[in-house]
């Protein structure tokens, strides 16, 4: 069996601009997108953020969504919109940290602090998170388990993040270039390493894609996908522009569905447990981000939505899943694996 997730980042408009005053106009866009996600029996898991949640409006339009029990809540951890507040990342309001760039104490706190607010307010257990900007360690991994959390999807395969600053003095985001494809439980010291985590970590659904080369380059080819400087951007660009090889994610801003759907029956031809859908809810409006700037953006969004719901829907055998549910799935299937030894 094939499962089919589809993982929101529930933030604050254009979070890649400043961090003044922020503006919640894309959660009006979320009753359409769940009523898409209904007629195709998709069930998005909606990874909230600390303020979008404490915003009236914005809090009452994801009680309605979730009240019908088609969706589930997560976390989603913005640290720099998360109390407790620090001295300095928070007060420099043109950076995003990393949650793993604050001191360890301050980390907890802002787990906490997001896990029992969306708790209260929602007034169900969380238990699915992503890291705002892809950011987790093995730390965070053990603050998520502490809090009762069951599954992580902050795990980019084939992606680095390290040209991407946190705070400007930082050493940048994570390294997910090796880390597996699959789902598994992170070492106690690596998250891109197979361990013993309590946390069941989905990744995110990436390939290095190619019609030509074999599948296996996509590693070698990964670092030109990630990197930055004139080199790699010059390398890259000859690679799409010549057909050769491209990095595919299913995130609808970012890629063209045509490309989304052979990744997915790419992906369910070779019987992979999870394909694992992420963007952001503010990719939904246009002007909502940087790849999504103007109607023209926003009506490709919806068309590639619509169009790879209606691709999966056609293998009877990919379940529609929430994050947790596939989780639990995963659990009692290895504890079922156990028994029949």
């Amino acid at each position: 069996m094939t499962a089919f997730i589809v993982s929101v980042d529930t933030e604050a408009d254009n979070e890649w601009e400043g961090r003044a005053s922020p503006s919640y106009e894309n959660i009006r866009a979320l009753p359409a997108f769940q009523e898409l996600c209904n007629r195709y029996g998709v069930r998005p898991t909606y990874l909230v953020t600390y303020d979008v949640a404490a915003e009236t409006d914005s809090l009452a339009v994801l009680r309605e969504l979730s009240h019908d029990g088609n969706c589930e809540i997560g976390s989603h951890t913005h640290g720099w919109r998360t109390p407790p507040f620090h001295a300095p990342l928070d007060t420099e309001k043109t950076c995003h940290p990393y949650l793993y760039e604050y001191p360890r104490g301050v980390q907890a706190e802002k787990v906490a602090t997001l896990t029992n607010h969306l708790e209260q307010l929602f007034q169900t257990k969380v238990t699915s998170h992503r890291a705002g900007r892809w950011g987790i360690d093995a730390y965070t991994l053990s603050l998520l388990e502490a809090n009762g959390y069951n599954v992580d999807t902050s795990v980019t395969p084939f992606r680095s993040w390290r040209h991407h600053k946190g705070h400007p003095e930082g050493e940048g985001g994570p390294d997910y270039i090796g880390a597996p494809c699959r789902p598994y439980h992170p070492a106690n010291d690596d998250v891109c390493l197979r361990g013993r985590s309590g946390i069941l970590e989905v990744p995110v659904s990436v390939r290095v894609f190619s019609s030509v080369l074999r599948v296996n380059w996509g590693r070698w080819l990964a670092p030109l996908f990630s990197g930055d400087g004139f080199a790699k951007r010059k390398a890259r660009n000859i690679l799409r522009r010549l057909g050769i090889a491209d990095l595919v994610s299913l995130n609808p801003a970012v890629n063209p569905s045509k490309h989304m759907i052979l990744l997915c029956r790419k992906l369910i031809s070779e019987r992979q447990p999870v394909l694992n859908m992420a963007f952001h809810s503010s990719e939904l409006i246009a002007g909502g981000s940087p790849e999504v700037a103007n109607t023209n953006d926003e009506q490709q969004v919806w068309r590639a939505l619509n169009e790879v719901f209606a691709c999966i829907s056609e293998y009877s055998h990919v379940q529609k899943q929430t994050l947790t549910e596939y989780a639990r799935e995963y659990q009692h299937s290895v504890i079922d694996g156990l028994q029949s030894l």
